[in-house]
């Protein structure tokens, strides 16, 4: 994820969740998830931040992101 697109995600209504909330699912993703493309782990990402409540943490997010990407 390049600095331009981390910026756009979290200006958009994800601006609730931190910076490094984001990296780290991210980070996640990418090691976890590689066979994926980048557009596939955004979507995912994306939707994900919209659906959960940032309150809920970075650990939950990424269990959140494991749990889609199951069902795929």
């Amino acid at each position: 994820m390049n600095k331009q697109h981390l910026e756009s995600i979290t200006q958009q209504h994800f601006h609730k969740w931190t910076e490094e909330d984001i990296k780290v699912a991210y980070r996640h993703m990418r090691i976890q998830h590689r066979c994926l493309s980048r557009a596939v782990r955004n979507l995912v990402l994306q939707e994900c931040l919209t659906d959960l409540d940032p309150k809920v943490g970075t650990q939950k997010l990424i269990e959140a992101i494991d749990d889609r990407l199951k069902l795929t």
